[in-house]
């Protein structure tokens, strides 16, 4: 089923008999979807069929070893790409959806900062940013 709507999104979460996601009080995906259940109004009736783990890898680790039926994840698209044995289905439809900017930067007492530059450099580069998108990163 391919998720469009805030009740797409609530049929597929109700579908599930199991529901891995990372913490929710610790992690940044698992507060999030935490509060996305709230806003789909379910977030008691599933409460039971959460599995919740320390951080998103381990909960899609998790999945994919799941026994459950109707299994689904939910954490960000860079964990759930570099799980094997689970594919990324899409994102959460709009008004769900969370986006995470990452920065970098070298600090003015680094002890290499032409290698950290460097690495700066690498990571955001516009000749990586296939490769970046193509394991989850939006640019």
């Amino acid at each position: 089923m391919t998720v469009k709507s805030e009740a797409d999104l609530r049929e597929v979460v109700r579908s599930a008999d199991a529901i891995y996601v990372p913490d929710t009080k610790a992690s940044t995906a698992g507060q999030h979807f935490a509060r996305v259940l709230d806003q789909l109004g379910i977030a008691y009736e599933v409460a039971s069929r959460l599995k919740i783990y320390p951080n998103g890898a381990t909960a899609m680790r998790e999945l994919a070893a799941s026994t459950a039926q109707r299994p689904i994840g939910c954490t960000q698209a860079t964990e759930i790409i570099g799980t094997d044995g689970i594919a990324l289905s899409g994102a959460l439809p709009s008004g769900c959806e969370l986006v995470t900017m990452y920065t970098a930067g070298v600090t003015t007492r680094a002890t290499h900062p032409d290698e950290a530059a460097a690495l700066v450099r690498l990571l955001t580069g516009a000749d990586h940013r296939e490769l970046r998108q193509r394991v989850g990163f939006a640019s």
